[in-house]
């Protein structure tokens, strides 16, 4: 319930009331009131009137050093219950509100404890509940969060706080939409409707009828959507007529337009409302928000001229009033504009500075907008795509592979929503060639530092004609793009001299109208090849190879002999000359879902995995790609072998039984006579805490067991556990296995029912290396159990002998294919992901 959540329903000023509101005399109040604390001694009132002070200024490092300082005094009293409660809720707040989401949690947890276990029904009860929620949500545990946004509004509910529970209701939709279910969300929401009309909250109506667009906008049911928008408009101007609200939702309205190439009415509602804002301060959101949304209409119709005006208005404000997300749209919309107005080196040096942008900004995302959020998140995705494509169409490709391997962080940001925290804030990822840098500068000095919001912005032609921009741009044109070579290439190439098997690194890049490629060798420039396939052709090739794996009668050599020549072939010649061994793959989009072993080579009549081994990385410096594993090999096994018994898990939104494998106690009885220290935990004793409580000394982790990677959120996809609780796929990285070696799912599969963008497997690989684990192996379809029993004990019996993962991997599928079982179907659906050695 915090004022940069409640900017949804706008209800910041009655949280703050709560927070803020003095204690009176002890009277019987409402419910939906907070009790006042009853004889607070004069130097606890002084210092908890002066917190709340400091909290209505948003001084919230002053308010957390007076409410820690009540309650420290307040710790060993028994009584003043309510006001330990009110202090722990306020300073839960503040400490939210400065990033400190660990010290705020357990505060939170407390007073939720504390009430239940005295089953008190109270506002703070409802509050504490709501801004947990709150907590999960921006932490990307967004069923831990809906939990908690549920419960809330039951609270409320009973409590007869319509506000709040409106609220409450709003943020479980929110949830629920971002988790694709658009049907319940649409349900929560008409319950809220519902509420809302029994209240005098106009706003509230208006911002729900907003969400119900914003859910429709999602599902491209645009018609809807712009029915919902136009209702909160004819609302707000009847009820409310707030010029803000009435002009965020003419902007969604104009935006909305242009999705469906009507620029003429998106402009109207654009322009109108700029004029509802006319005597409001420049500076604000809403007005950034319109300029840049004029600016992408008139960009989609080439009106460059008038795009270039309207989005420098939008960064100019946006800069000085400090709206980091919205700059980053801006600057974004600005380098694709170029691109679009064949201003590609100018296009590259604006994008490297988002880019940079990007990498340091830590605020909030959900402080914004639902349709804010939806447009940066949309904006970023495509922006690092974009400039990968642009440096390798000017050969600059030490710069590219640095940026393919910030896409794969930037994906995996969007598909878990708690990567970038992690990652190390630097100045300067992208580092900039001087002209460059000199561009960038007259950029800012020429567009974004005069002196009034309301001086006329220099003309794009005219910017272009400047002398030192002329001069900058003319040097990048012509010069040699090798000079620029990033240190994390460097450190790759070193480590690529250091692995016992001569290596490459290939990069693929899915564009919409073709494939790049980059190869990586050990030293030398990386080599740039371009295959001529759109997107549609290749998910098209992925999808039928993958049902026809799926089935072992399929003959796939003619599908994956295409996919062979579209991205092995191209640079045959290279790893022919190199005398390349390993092939160290760093897949893109739809090509997650194939294994790269699984590529045929047409001419020779082989597979890869007859050629070379392979192993996935999900970006260049995740993991150390040279730790040799320790030995001997400590095993602990984990087994779902009990053919009678069955669970049932939801998939999406589906019911599906699991049942028992049959053979994966076979798997686990031969590692135990193959590898005698092995630690067997077998079907109920296989649960979640006897697995936590004996990781430690192992070095293998092998589970046996279901586990289903589906596109959709984390939360989607698990690895089923013997007793039938799962591990979802967010909960992964909770595990800790600093000297584990190799983590194996042997009957994992992903959906084959439609395929995405892969991300559920780059994240699945991901949260294994965050676990410490050196490295995965999993299946990417589902094969008969003992199928993968038989490939399992290859695979082992070659590592005990001495070999690499890679190594061991490819000698068990190449004597598969020797014995008979030359399907792929039965020896190529593991995928070893991580450190090959």
């Amino acid at each position: 319930m915090r004022i940069r959540a409640l900017y949804v329903l706008g209800l910041a000023s009655s949280f703050l009331a709560f927070l803020c509101s003095r204690p009176v005399a002890a009277q019987e109040i409402p419910a939906c009131k907070p009790v006042p604390p009853e004889n607070i001694p004069d130097n606890v009132e002084t210092r908890f009137n002066a917190a709340r002070d400091y909290l209505a200024v948003d001084e919230f490092d002053l308010a957390i050093e007076q409410y820690q300082s009540v309650l420290a005094d307040l710790e060993n009293l028994e009584q003043h219950t309510i006001l330990k409660n009110q202090l722990s809720l306020g300073l839960a707040y503040a400490l939210d509100r400065l990033g400190s989401t660990d010290r705020a949690i357990p505060l939170l947890q407390q007073i939720i404890e504390r009430l239940t276990v005295s089953e008190q029904m109270s506002l703070e009860l409802g509050l504490a509940t709501h801004n947990l929620g709150q907590i999960q949500e921006d932490l990307g545990n967004f069923a831990e969060a809906a939990d908690n946004y549920r419960i809330a509004a039951d609270i409320f509910e009973h409590l007869e706080c319509s506000q709040y529970r409106l609220f409450s209701l709003t943020s479980t939709a929110i949830i629920q939409a971002r988790l694709g279910y658009y049907e319940e969300a649409n349900e929560t929401l008409y319950s809220s409707l519902k509420v809302g009309q029994h209240t005098d909250d106009y706003q509230a109506i208006e911002d729900i009828y907003h969400t119900l667009g914003w859910v429709a906008f999602l599902q491209k049911r645009y018609e809807t959507a712009l029915d919902f928008y136009q209702t909160a408009l004819e609302h707000g101007q009847q009820f409310s007529n707030d010029v803000l609200s009435l002009s965020r939702t003419l902007n969604n309205i104009g935006h909305l337009y242009t999705q469906v190439d009507n620029i003429d009415a998106a402009i109207k509602n654009l322009k109108y409302g700029l004029e509802l804002l006319s005597d409001v301060p420049a500076n604000i959101p809403e007005h950034i928000d319109l300029l840049d949304s004029l600016g992408q209409a008139y960009a989609i119709s080439d009106d460059y001229s008038n795009a270039w005006t309207f989005y420098h208005q939008s960064l100019r404000l946006a800069n000085r009033s400090n709206h980091p997300y919205r700059q980053l749209i801006s600057l974004l919309n600005i380098a694709k504009m170029l691109v679009a107005a064949e201003q590609k080196t100018a296009a590259i040096a604006l994008y490297k500075q988002a880019i940079n942008d990007i990498e340091q900004v830590r605020d909030n995302l959900r402080s914004l907008p639902l349709e804010t959020q939806q447009r940066y998140t949309e904006t970023v995705a495509d922006s690092y795509r974009e400039l990968a494509a642009l440096l390798l169409e000017q050969e600059r490709v030490f710069e590219a592979q640095q940026v393919l391997d910030l896409l794969k962080i930037q994906e995996l940001e969007d598909y878990l929503h708690d990567v970038r925290a992690e990652q190390p804030q630097v100045d300067e990822k992208l580092p900039y060639l001087p002209p460059e840098r000199l561009l960038l500068e007259q950029h800012q000095a020429l567009l974004l530092e005069s002196p009034s919001d309301t001086d006329p912005v220099l003309s794009l032609e005219a910017f272009l004609a400047h002398p030192d921009v002329a001069a900058a741009l003319a040097t990048l044109d012509s010069s040699d793009p090798t000079l620029l070579q990033p240190e994390p290439l460097q450190q790759l190439q070193q480590k690529l001299q250091t692995l016992p098997h001569k290596s490459v690194v290939l990069y693929p890049l899915v564009l919409e109208d073709r494939l790049e490629l980059l190869l990586v060798p050990p030293d030398g420039p990386p080599i740039h090849q371009t295959t001529q396939i759109t997107k549609h052709q290749l998910t098209e090739q992925v999808s039928h190879l993958r049902h026809q794996l799926a089935d072992p009668s399929s003959d796939v050599k003619a599908t994956a002999g295409s996919l062979y020549k579209s991205l092995i072939t191209p640079f045959q010649a290279d790893l022919n000359r190199l005398k390349i061994q390993n092939i160290i793959y760093i897949p893109d989009s739809v090509l997650h879902y194939i294994p790269l072993s699984v590529l045929y080579d047409q001419p020779e009549n082989q597979w890869l995995a007859e050629q070379y081994t392979s192993h996935n990385l999900t970006a260049s410096d995740f993991g150390d790609l040279t730790q040799p594993p320790s030995r001997p090999f400590n095993v602990l096994a984990g087994a779902f072998a009990d053919a009678n018994q069955t669970f049932e898990k939801q998939i999406n939104q589906r019911v599906t039984n699991f049942y028992g494998l049959t053979y994966a106690g076979h798997e686990v009885s031969f590692l135990q006579r193959k590898l005698p220290s092995t630690q067997v935990l077998l079907n109920a004793d296989f649960s979640r805490d006897n697995l936590e409580t004996q990781f430690q000394g192992q070095n293998i982790i092998h589970l046996a067991t279901h586990a289903a990677f589906v596109p959709g959120q984390p939360e989607d996809s698990f690895i089923l556990l013997g007793d039938g609780d799962t591990i979802t796929l967010k909960e992964l990285r909770n595990l800790s296995l600093p000297n584990v070696d190799l983590v194996v799912l042997s009957a994992c599969q992903t959906g084959i029912s439609h395929i995405e963008d892969g991300l559920e497997i780059l994240g699945m690989g991901f949260q294994v290396q965050r676990t410490d684990a050196r490295a995965a192996l999993a299946s990417l379809w589902w094969v008969d159990d003992r199928s993968t029993s038989q490939l399992m004990e290859l695979f082992y019996t070659e590592l005990a002998a001495g070999a690499t993962k890679v190594q061991a991997l490819q000698k068990a599928q190449q004597q598969l294919i020797a014995n008979g079982q030359d399907e792929p179907y039965y020896w190529a659906p593991f995928v070893l992901i991580g450190n090959g050695l």
